[in-house]
Formats: C-alpha cells, sequence, structure tokens
C-alpha cells in the first residue's frame, strides 16, 4: 500500500493519525512515517487497515467522537 493510499483510507474514515493509531495499536509517530513514505506499511498492517475500512463501510457507521457515550447492550 502506498503511503497516499493510507492518508486516503484514514480521511475516507474520518479519523485523526491518531484515532487510527488506536485502532490499530501502533503509535501516531507510526501513521505519520507510513503516510509520509518515510517507512512502508507492513503487508499485515495493510491489511488491518483495509479489513478496519471494509467494516467501518459495511456498517456504514459514523466515527464515534470522545463525548460519544457507548450504546446500550
Amino acid at each position: 500500500m502506498t503511503p497516499r493510499g493510507v492518508r486516503y483510507i484514514r480521511r475516507q474514515m474520518k479519523l485523526r493519525q491518531e484515532d487510527l493509531a488506536r485502532r490499530m495499536a501502533v503509535s501516531r509517530s507510526t501513521i505519520i512515517r507510513w503516510e509520509s513514505g518515510e517507512v512502508q506499511i507492513p503487508e499485515p498492517m495493510a491489511r488491518l487497515l483495509r479489513l478496519l475500512y471494509r467494516e467501518q463501510e459495511r456498517r456504514g457507521a459514523e466515527t464515534p467522537t470522545k463525548t460519544s457515550k457507548p450504546a446500550a447492550v
């Protein structure tokens, strides 16, 4: 996946770099390095990113904000 692809998917998901980093269990600086092309995103992480994107698309979910309350179960 290209740096442009990483940035495109993150923006389509309406996530900040910090939010994507949290979802992928990496640091914000890792996301920055992937998006700048300083470091190539490893294929397993690229697959995870595509999976997260497809899942969000499938759900048609809005990205929760920090002030959102969890849904009642």
